[in-house]
């Protein structure tokens, strides 16, 4: 995992390069049609041909993306396969925008998303740079593919592709505000449990003082009654014997 920074970085560089050649490529296969070849070729400009894009990036960037390292590189390797998977001696148009969707996709939102999550939380000033070039790659995407691919599936694909980037963006802040819910609900409860244990502790408490307090009440009753029964057998022996004395 030390290691993942450096090969993300290097890897994202290369793949950036690759994508350079194959847009360029595309341009030039179809150079007859110029409306086609210029949105090829504009999709190649919208990208680094040296790979500046990341290498402008913070170091310390490489660093705090070690979580989101793994499916990113995925995404790289995916990316990477498809570029040098050839198409055929002849390839069609829609072959190439197919192709270009099921490279564009993993990188968007397994790559170029945490990017931005992480540059927004650590480089507000350098978000926007990196967040503009990126959507203004997708923009370009979708304005060459769905023109163009005539098929309901991969229109919908492309122009949903905006959306979910936006999604995976603010995907932190979501989990940021759950987190805080969940953490709240749970102070709650904890809140709850404590002043219902004190109110049952105090109403177990009362009862146990009367219980107290009654048989003290009634022993002294006892007590007063047995006196005052063993009393009165000694005022009626001395009646008895003032009777006796007087006869």
């Amino acid at each position: 995992m030390k290691k993942a920074p450096t090969t993300l970085r290097s890897a994202l560089i290369k793949l950036e390069k690759d994508q350079v050649k194959f847009y360029l490529k595309a341009s030039e296969q179809f150079k007859t049609n110029p409306l086609i070849c210029q949105k090829w070729f504009m999709l190649a400009a919208g990208l680094n041909p040296s790979g500046d894009s990341f290498r402008s990036l913070p170091k310390s960037l490489w660093n705090l993306l070690t979580e989101d390292a793994g499916s990113m590189l995925e995404a790289v390797a995916t990316a990477g396969a498809l570029l040098k998977d050839r198409l055929g001696p002849e390839p069609t148009l829609r072959q190439y925008l197919k192709r270009i969707l099921e490279i564009e996709e993993p990188l968007v939102l397994s790559v170029y998303a945490p990017i931005v999550r992480t540059l927004r939380s650590n480089w507000t000033d350098r978000a926007m740079d990196f967040y503009v070039m990126a959507r203004s790659h997708i923009t370009t995407v979708t304005r060459l593919i769905e023109p163009f691919c005539g098929e309901p599936e991969m229109m919908q694909r492309s122009s949903l592709l905006v959306h979910r980037f936006e999604e995976e963006i603010q995907r932190t802040r979501i989990q940021e505000r759950a987190k805080a819910e969940r953490q709240a609900r749970r102070a709650r409860k904890k809140a709850h449990r404590k002043t219902g244990r004190a109110s049952s502790a105090t109403a177990m408490r009362r009862p146990k003082a009367q219980r107290k307090a009654r048989p003290k009440q009634g022993r002294a009753i006892s007590r007063r009654a047995a006196g005052v029964a063993k009393r009165k057998p000694l005022v009626r022996n001395i009646k008895l014997a003032r009777r006796r004395a007087r006869r």
